[in-house]
C-alpha cells in the first residue's frame, strides 16, 4: 500500500521579520478627505525595484518599516479595489528614522473585461498593461495583507482541523479525525520553500511507496520563482467573480499545480484559491485532488483564510491472478483507493488591541 502525505504551506504562515537600525514610519492619510487609513498594504521597496519590508497601517493610520540596509527606498502603498501609490526614491542612512507621511488614492479600480484574447492569451510574469496584470495586482495586495494579519499580535482565534478519508468520488467519508486549536495566530502547516518545489515539483516521491503532495502557500504565489514556472490569464466566473487562472509554463517538466485565484468584480477582493495537481504519476482524475482556499475581512479590516482543504489520491495494490505452466502467477497494478483530505477552518476570532506608531 502506497503512503500519501500532504505537507500544505499556508497562506497563514509569516515568518518574524528581524530588527534593523533603519527605519521608515509615517501615517497613510485619505487623500480627499485627509483622515488616516488602517489596513493599508504599505512596501519598502529596494533600488532593485523588490520588496525589504511591508506593513499594514494601524487604526490611526501609522506604518513602520524596518530597512535591512543603508540606501536608496521608495515607499509603495496599495489598497485592495484601489490606484497603488508609489513615493519618488529616497536615501536612507545608516541609523536613519525616516518619517514619510503617504496621499492614498481614492481612485477605484477598473478590472478588465473578459475576452477571448484575455481567455486564450497565458503570460508569464505580466507586466503592466496585460489585464492580469490588473488582477494579480489585487491578489498581491490580499496576499500580502493576509500574511501580514497572521503575525499573531493582532488577534486570537479558535480553529478545528481534520483528516478525512473518502471515496474516490469525495461523495462518501470512510474516516473522520478532528480536533480543536485555540490561542495565537499559529503556524500549523509545514512550509516548503519554492527553490525547492521548483526543483522537484509539487509531488515528490520520498521511498519506492511514499509520496509527497505539496500546496502553495503565499510566499510560494508571491516568488519570483511561481511567476517565473506560471502563465496566467483572466478568466470568467460565475455569480459576479472574475479569475486570475495560472497553469505551468510550457518548459516545466515535473509535476506543478494549475488553479484559479478568484476576485469579486465589482470590489477586487480575493474571495477563493481553487487548484489541481499536473503530472499525476497514477491515471488519477485530476478534479478528484487538489484544494481550495477560502479568504474573508473581518469587521476590524483585517483578512484572514477563514476556510481550507487539500485532497490527494490513496493508492493500493491490486493483484491479478492466473495459472500458467501449471502454477500459479499473479500480476500487479496501482489502484486509486480512497482521497486523503486535510483541512480546517477559523470559527471564532478575537481582535487584540492595535496601538497608533507614534
Amino acid at each position: 500500500m502506497s503512503r500519501t502525505f500532504l505537507l500544505v504551506s499556508a497562506l497563514l504562515a509569516l515568518s518574524a521579520t528581524s530588527v534593523s537600525a533603519q527605519v521608515v514610519r509615517g501615517t497613510v492619510l485619505d487623500s480627499l478627505t485627509g483622515g488616516p487609513l488602517r489596513d493599508a498594504l504599505v512596501l519598502l521597496i529596494g533600488n532593485d525595484g523588490r520588496p525589504r519590508a511591508r506593513a499594514l497601517s494601524l487604526d490611526a493610520g501609522g506604518y513602520a518599516l524596518a530597512a535591512p540596509a543603508p540606501g536608496r527606498y521608495s515607499v509603495r502603498t496599495k489598497r485592495i479595489g484601489y490606484r497603488a501609490v508609489q513615493s519618488h526614491p529616497f536615501e536612507v542612512a545608516e541609523g536613519e528614522v525616516r518619517v514619510h507621511d503617504i496621499l492614498a488614492p481614492t481612485i477605484r479600480v477598473s478590472l478588465p473585461s473578459v475576452t477571448v484574447h484575455a481567455q486564450r492569451h497565458c503570460v508569464v510574469r505580466p507586466g503592466d498593461g496585460v489585464p492580469a496584470f490588473h488582477l494579480w495586482e489585487e491578489v498581491r495586495t490580499a496576499l500580502y495583507q493576509t500574511q501580514l494579519a497572521q503575525r499573531g499580535d493582532l488577534f486570537q482565534t479558535t480553529a478545528r482541523r481534520w483528516t478525512r478519508e473518502l471515496d474516490t468520488l469525495a461523495r462518501f467519508v470512510h474516516a473522520d479525525s478532528s480536533w480543536m486549536l485555540s490561542g495565537m495566530a499559529q503556524r500549523p502547516f509545514v512550509a516548503v520553500p519554492a527553490d525547492h518545489l521548483d526543483r522537484v515539483g509539487f509531488i515528490e516521491r520520498k521511498g519506492r511507496d511514499t509520496w509527497y503532495f505539496y500546496a502553495p502557500d503565499a510566499d510560494v504565489l508571491l516568488s519570483e520563482i511561481f511567476l517565473r514556472n506560471h502563465c496566467f490569464r483572466v478568466t470568467e466566473g460565475d455569480d459576479g467573480l472574475i479569475g486570475l487562472a495560472f497553469e505551468p509554463a510550457r518548459k516545466r517538466r515535473v509535476a506543478d499545480v494549475k488553479g484559479v485565484l478568484w476576485l469579486d468584480a465589482e470590489t477586487a477582493e480575493l474571495r477563493h484559491l481553487e487548484f489541481t495537481y499536473t503530472k499525476l504519476p497514477w491515471r488519477v482524475p485530476t478534479s478528484r485532488v487538489g484544494g481550495r482556499v477560502e479568504f474573508e475581512q473581518l469587521a476590524s479590516g483585517v483578512w484572514i483564510v477563514r476556510r481550507w482543504h487539500v485532497r490527494a489520491p490513496r493508492m493500493g495494490v491490486e493483484r491479478t491472478y492466473f495459472r500458467m505452466g501449471g502454477s500459479l502467477q499473479f500480476r500487479s497494478r496501482e489502484r486509486f483507493v480512497s482521497i486523503i483530505e486535510h483541512g480546517g477552518e477559523v470559527l471564532e476570532t478575537r481582535a487584540l488591541v492595535r496601538f497608533s506608531i507614534r
